[in-house]
């Protein structure tokens, strides 16, 4: 026979070699002492854990020639066949591969055939939450009432989808992740019955990589007793895992202590060059700073860091060039970092980027290096590096300046709106909007002309009309539009990216009650759109940027007619040669249309008019600082065509 992996030769034969899941073997095995056996048990818990190893040292209990017993033989045949995986009844399943109403469909046939060789028939399924819907329903029955010689064992890391229907008719048991110490524990023993010494350090460091799976564990353990030659070092584990390890992550914290934005980027170059996996570093320098504000808070870290790889009193001399806000930010930082770096195809950018963010953060320590009267420690952050900080605070300046001022006009719109939909009357003719104009300006008289055709003829049309469509009436097609860009803006900040991306190419189109309608120039992003995910978050962001619950509904220019002209970024536009849509519901006939189309061009000749020269857009503080900042200047200025 082959060489077998370490996690199949040393798989737990009896209850009292599982590690960990005491809860789950000590009850398990007063069942079988008391006769209690149930049909049917669910083993929930993560990858690793022992879930498919308790499955068959409960199938060897319940078969053995001396059971059912709490303690299998492991020497007769039902045991040994159990064991080596060729008993006939038996049965393991992967419902990730086997997930049909099909296969499901033959296994309840089968059921009803008594077992060939075994004293009980056991089915194990693994990964039972990917079957399909159509696939549980065919197993309900036979789950709830199978033969008294069956007993099904399912088993999977993701219960939350698991039908409700199915976890009612088992038997539940929820695996828990290994400590540390455990692992690191039975790494010890396994490696010394393989003939190899491992060291406690080491045994650490492979058993915190593993995150709590046992399975992961004693892979990392095989791979490192290939690369070494009968000891298993601390150094070897680090060169076999590809690894920085906390030294690394240690030296990482103090460049960013000291704001050596340039240490810091050499520091990552070196880790490039070496070959490293950045994003295997990125979790240990996670870690790391996790260790730091532990020691910091807690006046007994001891139970919560682990002291074999890093000592205590070296964590504690490095987080006190910390404040504990520091190491928050630190931490959101690197987090935010390992999600960007999941799915970016350059990551050492997004480890510099992280360091950046850190370095223009973090406190430096008075009397330290590269404290008071220093800006970047001994080698610095300076020049380059400064010039660089310099210009990304410029940038941010401009941005905060240029959103500041788009708040207030979206503040200055709202306020007119509301005051629009208190003061709402009849239709006025234009004698009387020109009466209540009296000696304003042309541009004020020109809105006030708009108002009074389009503004209240929006509201007009009886009391009926509003009194139907309730609160939502107040919320026009223009509204929507207005607040478009803050739900873009709300879909960026909550990283829906993807979703922000096809949205970009939407456009509102109307609003009828509490739909609306968006309109999308390829059908690819109206389908993702329309997805039941996607479509619950715009939806939920729309009521929160709105203030009202809305329904969308999707469709593409070319099913829509070419009732609107479309431009990318989310917003439709009147075409050449037509009407300004200002939100009126009637009709209009031909004359009203074309009379409504001069005063409106006469409007926006006299707003047009009343604007301030072009030339003065050169002195605006916020153009002069985009101007500097990128080294640019002023070509030609031409106005937006409408």
């Amino acid at each position: 026979m082959g060489y077998l992996s370490l996690y199949r030769r040393w798989r737990p034969r009896t209850f009292d070699q599982i590690v960990g899941q005491g809860h789950v073997t000590t009850t398990l095995k007063n069942a079988l002492s008391l006769g209690r056996i149930a049909h049917a048990y669910l083993f929930c818990g993560p990858r690793g854990t022992g879930k498919t190893s308790v499955a068959k040292v409960l199938a060897k209990a319940l078969n053995c020639e001396k059971g059912p017993t709490a303690d299998p033989c492991d020497a007769c045949e039902a045991c040994k066949r159990i064991r080596e995986g060729y008993s006939m009844d038996v049965i393991e399943i992967d419902a990730a591969s086997n997930r049909g109403i099909d296969e499901i469909r033959d296994l309840r046939e089968k059921v009803k055939f008594a077992a060939a060789e075994e004293r009980y028939k056991v089915y194990i399924i693994d990964e039972v939450h990917m079957l399909t819907t159509e696939a549980f329903n065919a197993l309900l029955k036979t789950l709830e009432e199978p033969p008294a010689y069956v007993v099904f064992i399912l088993a999977t890391t993701e219960p939350h989808r698991v039908p409700a229907t199915i976890l009612s008719r088992c038997q539940r048991f929820d695996f828990r992740r290994l400590t540390v110490s455990e692992v690191a524990g039975q790494l010890k023993d396994i490696s010394s019955k393989e003939g190899v010494t491992l060291d406690d350090r080491a045994a650490s460091f492979l058993a915190k990589n593993a995150e709590g799976s046992m399975r992961d564990a004693l892979s990392l353990l095989d791979q490192c007793m290939a690369f070494g030659t009968g000891e298993i070092t601390y150094e070897s584990a680090l060169a076999v895992l590809g690894a920085v390890g906390p030294e690394g992550a240690g030296e990482f914290a103090n460049l960013v202590a000291r704001r050596d934005l340039l240490g810091g980027l050499s520091f990552i170059q070196r880790l490039h060059d070496e070959g490293k996996d950045l994003r295997q570093f990125l979790k240990d320098a996670i870690e790391y700073f996790r260790d730091l504000l532990i020691v910091k808070e807690c006046p007994d870290p001891a139970r919560l860091v682990d002291g074999f790889i890093t000592p205590l009193q070296e964590l504690r001399k490095q987080a006190g060039a910390y404040t504990s806000e520091d190491l928050q930010r630190a931490i959101d930082v690197l987090c935010a970092a390992e999600g960007e770096m999941r799915w970016a195809a350059r990551p050492r950018l997004v480890m510099e980027m992280a360091l950046v963010r850190l370095t223009r953060g973090a406190v430096v320590p008075a009397g330290s290096p590269g404290g008071a009267g220093e800006a970047g420690g001994p080698s610095g952050a300076g020049g380059a590096g400064d010039d660089l900080l310099k210009r990304v605070r410029m940038l941010e300046e401009a941005v905060r300046k240029l959103n500041a001022a788009v708040q207030d006009i979206q503040r200055q719109h709202q306020r007119q709106r509301d005051i629009q939909g208190q003061q709402r009357v009849a239709p006025r003719s234009d004698m009387e909007v020109a009466m209540d104009v009296g000696e304003a300006s042309p541009a004020d008289a020109g809105v006030a002309r708009l108002h009074g055709l389009h503004g209240d003829e929006g509201s007009g049309g009886g009391d009926s009309a509003g009194a139907g469509k309730g609160t939502l009436a107040a919320l026009s097609i223009e509204d929507v539009r207005a607040k478009w860009p803050e739900v873009l803006e709300a879909l960026r900040v909550q990283r829906k990216m993807s979703l922000r991306g096809y949205l970009l190419a939407a456009a509102p189109v109307s609003i009828d009650g509490d739909c609306l309608l968006l309109s999308f120039q390829h059908a690819f992003h109206k389908e993702q759109v329309e997805s039941s995910g996607h479509r619950a978050v715009v939806e939920k962001v729309l009521a929160s940027v709105l203030g009202q619950p809305l329904r969308i509904r999707c469709e593409t220019v070319q099913e829509n007619g070419d009732q609107e002209a479309y431009e990318p970024g989310g917003m439709p536009l009147a075409g050449e040669g037509e009407r300004l849509d200002l939100g009126t519901d009637d009709l209009e006939t031909e004359a009203e249309g074309e009379a409504n189309s001069e005063i409106e061009n006469e409007a926006m000749a006299a707003i047009a008019a009343s604007l301030e020269p072009q030339e003065s857009l050169a002195d605006n503080p916020v153009v002069k600082e985009v101007l500097d900042l990128f080294g640019g200047h002023i070509l030609k200025i031409e106005p937006k065509q409408r």
